[in-house]
């Protein structure tokens, strides 16, 4: 995948999470999982578990973290700081 196109896909993503709605998410926690998950939009969900209480726990993404970087990003639309941003991505993925 070129660098433009990864660069493309993580704004994409940014967007989705920054202007998602949780409504199916809290759905979800209110109908306690007896839901069809499979029509419902989650992308903003985080982490979803059961607790071995039986208590259902949904995280959702910062909204407002995706914002600001996707703000910060679309400041810095010049091709070497989409590719110092790319490099530094890569260099967490790969960890310490």
């Amino acid at each position: 995948m070129s660098e433009e196109r990864q660069y493309r896909d993580i704004l994409a993503e940014l967007e989705h999470i920054a202007f998602c709605r949780p409504n199916d998410g809290v759905e979800l926690v209110l109908a306690a999982g007896d839901v069809y998950a499979k029509s419902m939009e989650l992308d903003g969900i985080a982490e979803c578990k059961r607790g071995k209480d039986g208590v259902f726990e949904v995280k959702f993404f910062d909204r407002t973290r995706a914002l600001e970087l996707l703000y910060r990003l679309r400041q810095e639309e010049q091709p070497s700081q989409r590719a110092a941003f790319l490099a530094l991505l890569q260099g967490q993925e790969e960890g310490p």
